[in-house]
């Protein structure tokens, strides 16, 4: 069953962008569209050296 909203996720590389991006996100979907809402999952991290295989990305959640 899919939800009536948006779902964003996302793939970050360290903590700080992991904390930065939700907030992010959390004050953009409204600016975007007023009285909208979009479920913004917490980002899956992967360092860089990582981040650049392609079955890490396929993995994730």
């Amino acid at each position: 069953m899919s939800a009536p909203y948006p779902v964003i996720a996302s793939i970050v590389e360290g903590h700080g962008e992991e904390r930065a991006l939700q907030g992010l996100l959390h004050r953009l979907v409204p600016h975007l569209v007023p009285g909208a809402y979009a479920e913004i999952q917490r980002p899956f991290r992967v360092p860089r050296d990582r981040m650049l295989r392609r079955d890490v990305l396929e993995s994730a959640p």
